[in-house]
């Protein structure tokens, strides 16, 4: 029998508890929950109890194991790059929630240092493997439609965030929060082996931080169908 693979999950809020341990443990003959780290005690008694494994109030302790396969950083948006660089450096493979850097010059600085270190590192980009998508990108790549002229994509609602996600320093508002699930499978459709041309608005309306809530972003190339994509938590 397959040894399941070891997991470190740094977070246990919305995305490292509710979406990553809470598929981890669906699954526990080919992933192992074997530590956790948050700042809050609840939450790390809530793992101990749950998943029978370690807990750290700092992530720079889990660093230290070496019996750990893969590490999911899952903590707020805006430490995604430094503590990622920590954990490649550290000789770990990493798998980074969204969004991954807000400037280049960073995710070619975390691509050199998985290259130096020779693990894997990836982003949490899971929608572009979502079965409704993969199916309509089967259809459009098939050709029965013909050309494709354009292609919308809205991802609305209609919500209020208290939280640090509606704040800018923190990496905050629809376009990092929301945005990177719809952007990545627009540019699946758009072709990555062109560069778009990019034109995009961003407003606040129902928030209360200082952080965009409606984003309106419209890609276009030679040769390309006009995507346009929304992302909006003021939709009523």
């Amino acid at each position: 029998m397959k040894t399941p693979i070891r997991v470190g999950i740094i977070g246990q809020g919305r995305s490292g508890y509710s979406i990553h341990c809470r598929y981890l443990r669906t699954v526990p003959d080919q992933y192992q929950i074997v530590a956790v780290v948050d700042p809050i005690e609840e939450r790390r008694k809530r793992a101990e109890r749950e998943f029978g494994c370690d807990s750290y109030s700092d992530y720079k302790e889990l660093l230290k194991r070496n019996d750990i396969d893969l590490i999911v950083n899952a903590t707020p948006s805006h430490l995604h790059v430094p503590v990622t660089l920590e954990i490649l450096n550290a000789g770990f493979n990493v798998v980074c929630e969204k969004p991954l850097a807000r400037k280049v010059e960073e995710v070619d600085m975390l691509i050199e240092a998985a290259k130096k270190s020779g693990k894997v590192f990836t982003i949490f980009q899971q929608s572009r493997f979502a079965p409704y998508f993969r199916q309509v990108k089967k259809v459009i790549d098939s050709g029965v439609l013909g050309r494709i002229v354009q292609i919308s994509i809205a991802f609305n609602g209609f919500a209020r965030r208290w939280d640090w996600q509606t704040v800018q320093k923190f990496n905050g508002g629809n376009l990092l929060n929301t945005g990177p699930h719809p952007l990545d499978q627009a540019l699946q459709l758009f072709g990555t082996d062109v560069m778009p041309e990019v034109f995009c608005i961003m407003d606040r309306c129902n928030t209360f931080g200082d952080a965009e809530d409606y984003v309106k972003i419209v890609l276009r190339g030679k040769g390309r169908p006009v995507i346009d994509l929304e992302i909006s938590s003021c939709c009523a």
